[in-house]
């Protein structure tokens, strides 16, 4: 899980897994941690924020599925954002 909260990333390992459990959370605060993480872990999922330091999430994502190792894992982006134009990316 990419998100620059670590109270949300927390919250997705209380309600989803920890340790121990079916899933096992991972959480990176921005793009350079996920990268780190991605260089050790292939996920099964990778939850995505769109606001982060640094690269959005858009600009993960396309990294991501630009990149042959990568572009097979299923993404799903989260937001806090909720207005149409926030949900709406055209490149």
């Amino acid at each position: 899980m990419v998100d620059h909260s670590n109270s949300t990333i927390e919250l997705v390992k209380t309600y989803i897994g920890n340790e121990g459990d079916e899933y096992i959370i991972i959480g990176a605060k921005n793009g350079k941690e996920m990268w780190e993480v991605l260089d050790n872990n292939i996920p099964d999922l990778i939850l995505l924020d769109i606001i982060l330091p640094g690269e959005d999430g858009f600009l993960l994502a396309s990294r991501l599925f630009q990149n042959d190792r990568y572009r097979d894992i299923p993404l799903i982006f989260i937001s806090s954002k909720n207005s149409g134009k926030d949900k709406i990316y055209t490149d």
